[in-house]
């Protein structure tokens, strides 16, 4: 692209193209609101420029208050939403243009159709996977930060890839320049774009001429590098010796099936590492039954480890052959790198024993500087010293701000001296490099001046001083480690982090991207596997990048992360994660996403190639013909458009506004989580509903900062000075009682304001918390609408029935849009929040009950069960009223309607009806019925049962027993019952005859 003739003009318009379907696609589908989680919370602070959770996202914030200033949308929530879809709209535009680019430079470079057609149909095919995939459509409908960053960071590879092929010219220059300023324009968005960074800054350091061999070991050692996490953060004997065993193995196979021909040795080592590897299928066969298989897998290992001396006794073997050919002066390389898969899988496996736990952090870092030292030095010629300077002192970002400004400053300083007393070249543009990374780094300064402002909003509050405001870039607030050192302490298992567990596991994710799921993803994995492969083989200084981003996005961040599986509870950081955290992985199905479409480029290149020589006549129909694997993104589409959706979606808009408009006149309403707080801060800061209200969030309330400004930001009096509030420490009383800030707060505020504003509770509060000190206070809280609030009359916890009932009752009140709408998906966490509002039904109509009104509980729960249809607590509630009123019609058409709930328990409850209104053969066909479809289903049993005793009816005792032990021959209960039951039978039988 030095040129502008050589600019392709047709792949300008299929890119834009392309692009334009993700638009379309995004702009239809994305949120008409807010949504739930941090999105809410990140509207409120776009559209009045306050301060979000750590570590503040300010470029975001900045380019998000532009957007709520156009014209383009009247609900300024959208406007934000419109934001992350022009984002990701660029972000496949720009994947579009990186593989577009790959595929020029690794297919045949010519302006056949054929030719183009793959090229164009390869890049299109993989930027609609990566636009498709879930987890990236996903943030692209909703006002996140994962849009902009997404679309940042693949920015950065496709102006990486140009970089490199414009290299020493004037355009290369600023390409360099504008890669690290947009770099760290995205760390001011997530640090997430800056992952990429350190691969890619391999093409600023490494000099354009540089032998192939530099880009195989400079894999290596980051591979290894990744490993050495992996090994040195397992606990002993966690990680069974042959897994780093298999990795190299596979990456072996990779390696010798590139050649034409396969070297007798290669094959040798092959064997040795298939041998080392066999007790991976004992551990299988035990998996699958434990008892049957145990002795063969321990024969299984035996084996193995007689394989894995042999094949490391062959090493040694060739190494001596090699040395022996080297001083001949006709030295054998395959030789020399047969020994060297052997050397890195021996010393692999001595990795998983010496060293674990945190103090594995210092040992990991000082092999890391001795491999890295040693690589430099092999590699000295090759690497342009001022650059590699000044990569690394801006790289300095990901340990800290303090690291990365004196960083900034000794790394300038340093090429300065440098350039001078040696006359390098090129320190001009080493010191831009740091110049353009301070510029776009200083969006961050947007932090402390805005938090001077004191606005509403002012999360940690980081304008308070210079230490604070570090300390809520670098996230302090969620902990005093930094997720470095925290990579040594593992918080899950290995198979839970890389599987299928629930909220974190990265495989569970990664099978559900891109449309075909479970085994169908499979032929697509290695589909996109293949695809980097090629790009490999046929140029490795852009393959074996691509490799280590997909490398760095997927085992890199499961082990950075160290998500929490909840197993490991003693260790106190094992909580199981809160929700789905998939998006963390967006880079990886991402960038996957790219690899599978240029996979099926290079298969339908092959094709192309072997019908040319073959049958050159129908080469064009054929390859016209196979063009339809570049629509497989249709299924992604397909598969994900419904969950992904949020076509009239107001469910979070009207869960805050419920909330909201249910809290009295000036109340302080207290809070617990984040879609019970930043749902009312959104409706509050961005809609103007009830700003008389001080949403109070009971976890915020357990930091100093926040105590601080309950006065000074929200107007609730307390009588706490900021010496006091820093001194505030949890306790324990001396009756045991553990009281935490958040406690102690509730009492401070019900002291300085009860009789003065009202105190409401959220019903998402957990009733745990409604205590003044050591009292409680359950019998001062009234229910009214979804708000608890504290009176000064006893008797509670009560409801106040008829104001509940008028708010409950009114649409205009109690807004329940599209929960009962089946073309609204709704995720776990939307299924869990509105269930709060059933659980407020139900609340409300006990009273009703306890008092007789049946016509106004039916008539309440109507509306219940119609609206939100899903929750099965409120399906059980009416089954168990129709059931103590005798109301089997009801409870009938209740199972006849409901499309949730457990069927056989709503059954069972019927027949149960039946048979206390001496409808014995209704009864008995209703349980029948539960049996014949859930033969296991003991309730329906039981309830049969007890009738047929009652009845007397032994013969069908018997034979009901009968059937039930033929499909639950482990019930020795019943086994015992059915002997009992022949002997008074035959006893009976005797007396009669």
């Amino acid at each position: 692209m030095t040129h502008s003739k050589q600019i392709d003009r047709i792949n300008l318009i299929v890119a834009a193209l392309v692009a334009s379907i993700a638009f379309l696609v995004y702009n239809s589908t994305k949120a008409p609101t807010l949504s739930f989680w941090d999105c809410g919370e990140f509207i409120a602070a776009t559209v009045a420029l306050q301060i979000p959770h750590p570590p503040g996202s300010p470029f975001y914030i900045i380019l998000g208050r532009v957007f709520s200033l156009l014209p383009i949308a009247a609900d300024l929530a959208v406007r934000i939403n419109l934001l992350s879809v022009v984002s990701s709209t660029f972000t496949v535009f720009f994947g579009y243009m990186a593989i577009s680019h790959i595929l020029r430079k690794t297919l045949t470079n010519d302006s056949s159709i054929l030719s183009r057609l793959i090229r164009y149909g390869g890049a299109s095919c993989s930027a609609l996977f990566l636009a498709f995939a879930y987890t990236n459509w996903n943030n692209a409908v909703e006002a996140e930060v994962y849009g902009l960053s997404m679309m940042l960071t693949v920015a950065i590879f496709w102006m990486s890839l140009l970089y490199w092929d414009n290299k020493g010219s004037q355009m290369g220059e600023r390409l360099l320049h504008l890669i690290f300023f947009t770099a760290f324009l995205g760390v001011s968005v997530h640090l997430s774009t800056y992952l990429i960074m350190p691969v890619l800054a391999i093409f600023v350091i490494v000099k354009k001429d540089v032998h192939q061999k530099f880009w195989y070991f400079f894999s290596t050692l980051f591979l290894f590098e990744l490993y050495l996490i992996f090994a040195m953060s397992s606990r002993p004997n966690e990680v069974p010796y042959y897994i780093p065993l298999l990795l190299v193995f596979i990456i072996f196979l990779f390696y010798i099936f590139s050649f034409e021909k396969i070297i007798a040795h290669y094959v040798y080592v092959g064997i040795g590492f298939m041998i080392a590897v066999l007790p991976i299928v004992g551990d299988l066969l035990v998996n699958s039954d434990a008892q049957r298989f145990s002795s063969l897998s321990k024969t299984m290992y035996t084996i193995g480890y007689i394989g894995f001396a042999l094949l490391i006794g062959f090493g040694l073997y060739l190494l001596f052959a090699y040395l022996k050919t080297k001083k001949s002066g006709s030295p054998n390389t395959h030789q020399l790198i047969a020994v060297l898969f052997v050397f890195v899988s021996s010393l692999m496996v001595l990795m998983l024993y010496p060293i674990h736990g945190y103090d594995a952090y210092v040992p990991f870092l000082l092999i890391t500087a001795i491999l890295g030292t040693v690589f430099l030095v092999a590699f000295a010629k090759d690497i342009n010293w001022l650059n590699l300077i000044a990569v690394a002192s801006v790289s300095l970002v990901i340990i800290g701000v303090k690291e990365f400004v004196f960083g900034m400053l000794g790394g300038a300083l340093l090429i300065f001296v440098l350039a001078k007393t040696m006359r390098l070249p090129g320190w001009k543009n080493a010191l831009l490099i740091i110049l353009v990374s301070m510029v776009g780094y200083s969006t961050h300064m947007y932090i402390p001046i805005r938090s001077w402002e004191n606005p509403k909003m002012n999360e940690n509050n980081p304008g308070n001083s210079l230490q604070s405001t570090i300390d809520y870039i670098e996230r302090k607030q969620y902990g005093s480690m930094s997720m470095t050192k925290r990579m040594f302490i593992r918080r899950a298992e290995w198979t839970n982090q890389f599987g299928n567990h629930r909220h974190m596991g990265f495989w569970g994710y990664f099978e559900e991207q891109y449309g075909l799921k479970g085994q169908m993803f499979i032929p697509l994995f290695m589909i996109g596997l293949f695809g980097v492969w090629e790009v490999i083989r046929r140029r490795a200084s852009m393959g074996l990048p691509f490799l280590l981003i997909l490398f760095i996005s997927t085992v890199g961040l499961v082990l950075y992360m160290n998500f929490a599986d909840g197993t490991r509870m003693r260790s106190g950081l094992d909580y199981l994660e809160v929700r789905d955290r998939d998006y963390f992985f967006t880079p990886a199905f991402i960038f996957f996403g790219l690899a599978i479409g240029t996979g099926f480029a290079f298969i339908i290149q092959y094709v192309r190639e072997f019908f040319q020589k073959q049958m050159p006549a129908i080469t064009k129909p054929i390859i016209f013909a196979l063009s339809v694997l570049f629509l497989l993104p249709v299924y992604a589409y397909a598969n994900n458009f419904n969950v992904v959706k949020r076509i009239n979606n107001h469910i979070p808009y009207d869960y805050g506004w419920n909330l909201l408009t249910s809290a009295d006149k000036d109340a302080v309403l207290f809070t617990v989580g984040d879609n019970d707080t930043f749902t009312l801060w959104c409706l509050q800061d961005v809609y103007g509903i009830r700003t008389d209200v001080a949403v109070v969030n009971l976890s915020l309330a357990n930091t100093s900062w926040y105590i601080k400004q309950l006065q000074t930001n929200l107007g609730v009096n307390i009588s706490w000075t900021e010496d006091q509030i820093d001194a505030l420490r949890p306790f324990r009383d001396q009756k045991g009682n553990v009281y935490r800030l958040d406690a102690q707060v509730v009492s401070e505020i019900i002291k300085e304001n009860f009789n003065k504003r009202p105190i409401n509770f959220s019903v998402t509060v957990p009733e745990s918390k409604w205590r003044f000190y050591d009292r409680s206070i359950d019998s001062l809280m009234a229910l009214k609408g979804m708000m608890w609030r504290m009176t000064s009359e006893g008797g509670g916890p009560r409801v106040m029935v008829d104001s509940s009932i008028a708010f409950l009752s009114n649409p205009e009140r109690m807004r329940l849009t599209g929960i009962n709408d089946p073309a609204v998906y709704k995720d776990a966490t939307t299924l869990r929040l509105t269930r709060n509002h059933a659980v407020t039904f139900m609340r409300v109509a006990r009273p009703l009950i306890a008092s007789g009104e049946h016509e106004k509980v039916q008539k309440l729960m109507e509306r219940a069960l119609k609206e939100i249809p899903h929750s099965t607590d409120a399906i059980n509630f009416m089954a168990e009223y129709y059931v103590n009123n005798t109301m089997a019609d009801s409870l009938k058409q209740l199972i006849e309607t409901t499309e949730y709930g457990d069927k056989n328990h709503l059954m069972t409850k019927l027949g149960v009806l039946y048979y206390h209104d001496s409808n014995f053969t209704d009864a008995e066909k209703m349980f029948e019925s539960v049996l014949e479809e859930s033969p296991t289903y003991k309730p329906a049993f039981e309830e049969l049962m007890r009738m047929y005793f009652a009845r007397k009816e032994a013969m069908k005792m018997r034979e009901l027993i009968n059937v039930w032990l033929l499909h639950n021959p482990e019930d020795s209960k019943m086994k015992s019952l059915l002997q009992e039951l022949e002997k008074e039978i035959q006893r009976f039988e005797a007396e009669g005859s």
